[in-house]
């Protein structure tokens, strides 16, 4: 068996760098152990230089290796993820070593690394779900609104703060900037027919897994091999009303404000921005110009993941 650890030494503000050295004393401990060293993997780690590498690397190494494993967050799972994808063969292992870890929450991988590398060692193989938006997949979960402006404050803010207490920074300093703006998006009514309706947006969020933005479970039924997008939308809501709702929703609380917010499930979904704005994926931001088309869908079990 051959394993490959692709590690982004600068996730989680550079502490997941020390992750090598776990990893390869991990794998010493089990070869000492074995009768045999062919009972051991053969183990290799690599370090990412720039973004998109991780992607590089993944597909150059989807037909050699058995087991490719991401060792970071949200982000660096996405880039590995979708080098397999574009190779069409491979299995993905996960390894938490980012900030939030959410996509790695919810596939209920422990937080710790040696216990994590244990689960490594499972032979089960489980498909899970992906999505894309624009061509551009997603693993866990893609936004557009005030959550993806605390994702995109956060990156800048992780140089200064390198914890959770970045995103706490970032979702207040977005209370006092953020704007909601005008899109079109294609909602259902109560029969499930679905409408174009013209909304101020605050917050679309496209959930294939149920924690983002560090462990906040906005879609807590969303799950990640039931072939389904868990989609939430809030809009058109006060300031003072929009902050209880977040409040709600740290506490879990907010499914029960239908009021309010609107949940759904669905193969799809589409919004129109009538504004410029920021599309978060994974964690990554993207810049999206007026007047362009969201279209996200969901793509069952396309995804193989160990443990």
């Amino acid at each position: 068996m051959r394993y490959l650890f692709i590690v982004n030494p600068t996730a989680n503000g550079g502490r997941a760098a020390s992750t090598s050295a776990t990893i390869t004393n991990f794998y010493r401990e089990i070869e000492s152990r074995v009768k045999c060293a062919e009972e051991a993997p053969s183990v290799e780690i690599v370090e990412t230089k720039y973004p998109g590498h991780a992607t590089e690397l993944a597909k150059s190494a989807a037909n050699i290796y058995d087991l490719v494993v991401a060792v970071g967050g949200d982000g660096t799972i996405n880039e590995v993820a979708k080098g397999l994808l574009q190779s069409g063969c491979g299995t993905l292992g996960v390894l938490p070593a980012g900030t939030g870890n959410d996509m790695a929450s919810g596939l209920n991988i422990p937080p710790e690394i040696g216990e994590a590398l244990l689960r490594l060692q499972s032979e089960h193989i489980r498909r899970v779900d992906y999505g894309i938006v624009n061509g551009q997949i997603f693993v866990n979960c893609a936004s557009v609104g005030f959550d993806a402006d605390v994702a995109h404050k956060a990156i800048r803010i992780k140089k200064r703060f390198r914890s959770h207490l970045a995103y706490i920074v970032a979702v207040f300093h977005s209370l006092f900037t953020f704007r909601s703006f005008p899109v079109r998006v294609l909602v259902p009514d109560n029969g499930g027919k679905k409408k174009e309706e013209g909304r101020k947006l605050l917050m679309l969020t496209v959930c294939n897994g149920r924690f983002y933005g560090g462990g906040v479970e906005i879609l807590p039924d969303a799950v990640l091999d039931d072939g389904n997008l868990d989609i939430c939308l809030i809009s058109d809501l006060s300031f003072p009303r929009f902050f209880l709702i977040l409040l709600n929703i740290l506490r879990r609380s907010h499914t029960r404000k239908t009021k309010y917010l609107k949940i759904w499930r669905d193969k799809k979904a589409k919004i129109v921005t009538d504004a410029p704005c920021l599309l978060c994926v994974d964690g990554e931001i993207m810049k999206v110009e007026k007047g362009e088309e969201l279209n996200f869908e969901i793509i069952p079990g396309g995804l193989r993941i160990r443990g």
